[in-house]
């Protein structure tokens, strides 16, 4: 999935007045914690980019693939606008499918790479 695809199937689910700027710099944020928490610590992560797009990027792959990134980003960006209007209730059912999302695609990536090894420490 593509910047312009989430922000377009988010526009057309939610309608909103937020600026595409500020919906690709909330999706960036989404996908420096994927590349922290998920790519960077397991093998491999050295053919992955280290997201770093701006508005002008509009046509730049996100990280989740298919098929969790409608799961991940879309919801994502539901939340985020929801939290800005403080609309609570929405913004709770739109970070519990995010959240739903997010965990399975870290299950699966998970499964799918090795975790890098983490030194060993002895406190005397």
């Amino acid at each position: 999935m593509t910047i312009a695809e989430a922000i377009d199937l988010t526009d057309k689910l939610t309608p909103n007045a937020y600026e595409e700027t500020d919906k690709v710099r909330w999706l960036l944020e989404i996908d420096m914690l994927i590349y922290n928490d998920l790519v960077a610590t397991h093998e491999g992560a050295e053919s992955v980019s280290k997201p770093e797009y701006t508005a002008d990027d509009i046509s730049a792959v996100l990280l989740a693939p298919e098929p969790y990134a409608e799961d991940i980003y879309v919801n994502f960006l539901q939340a985020k606008i929801a939290q800005q209007n403080s609309e609570d209730a929405k913004y709770n059912k739109a970070v519990l499918f995010y959240n739903d999302g997010y965990t399975r695609f870290a299950k699966a990536y998970n499964a799918a790479h090795r975790p890098l090894p983490q030194g060993t420490y002895f406190k005397f």
